[in-house]
């Protein structure tokens, strides 16, 4: 027996399954068991569809361009074994091998698109499609009276200066991954942290989130495998800064216009 139940009701069964977009409430259908789902497609808000709809044209074209790579694969690897046992030829040869492998490869991609975009169902809410970790990393503008604490890591690729960074270490929250990043790359300890934004990150599935904190105590001793130089600046001597639209710019012209 099913029955159907809003948010507010299946809040009173201790799982909820928000799916309001733009004021609009999907309707999913429960039946007495939590872990059997039924989802109603037709009641499916206008954005996911939208979202469903990118999906299918991403496969498709994900099927166009390999089986286009598989037919030349193909091609390449019986003209190369014609050549090599023609011409006597081991290299042409092992060359017919290596594009069998390549259309081994293709075959294997086809096969894992299918398999990743079969649709959610009971023990795959949210279907059979990869999953993405997200690396998260924190940045963090040190305020002292009328100062502000600027560092030139190693790996940046120019002579601005920027403000302490690093990544959220397994076992942390964000705030112990801040006052631990600026002991270690600093030697400072810090207060009053109040989280400033987020922006997502250059690397691959990044996000860097932003924060200002309030200089307690200690003296400037640089992490020399991170940082190459590090000191207090006013507004009357700030050196390069980074760009206007990263995070970290975004911090130093809001402590600049006495925001934080």
């Amino acid at each position: 027996m099913y029955f159907c139940r809003s948010i507010h009701e299946r809040q009173e069964f201790g799982y909820t399954k928000t799916l309001l977009r733009k004021q609009r409430t999907s309707v999913i259908f429960y039946s007495m068991d939590k872990n059997e789902r039924i989802y109603n497609e037709q009641e499916m808000p206008a954005e996911t569809k939208k979202n469903h709809s990118a999906d299918a044209d991403r496969v498709k074209e994900v099927y166009k361009v390999t089986i286009a790579g598989s037919i030349i694969n193909v091609v390449l690897l019986v003209l190369k074994f014609a050549a090599g046992i023609l011409g006597h030829s081991a290299a042409m040869i092992a060359d017919a091998i290596h594009s069998l492998t390549d259309f081994a490869t293709d075959v294997v991609v086809l096969v894992f698109v299918k398999l990743g975009n079969k649709p959610k169902d009971k023990d795959h809410d949210y279907g059979h499609g990869k999953y993405e970790t997200l690396a998260t990393a924190i940045i963090v503008l040190i305020k002292k009276d009328d100062q502000v604490l600027l560092v030139h890591a190693r790996n940046f690729k120019g002579n601005f200066d920027s403000l302490v960074a690093g990544f959220v270490e397994t076992g942390e929250n964000l705030e112990e991954a801040v006052h631990r990043e600026v002991m270690e790359e600093t030697g400072l300890t810090i207060k009053n942290l109040k989280y400033f934004g987020s922006q997502p990150w250059p690397y691959p599935s990044g996000l860097m989130i932003g924060f200002s904190a309030e200089y307690v105590d200690g003296e400037i001793h640089l992490q020399k495998e991170e940082l190459s130089r590090g000191k207090w600046f006013t507004k009357e001597n700030l050196p390069i800064l980074p760009e206007k639209l990263s995070i970290a710019r975004k911090l130093i012209d809001a402590w600049l216009a006495d925001k934080l």
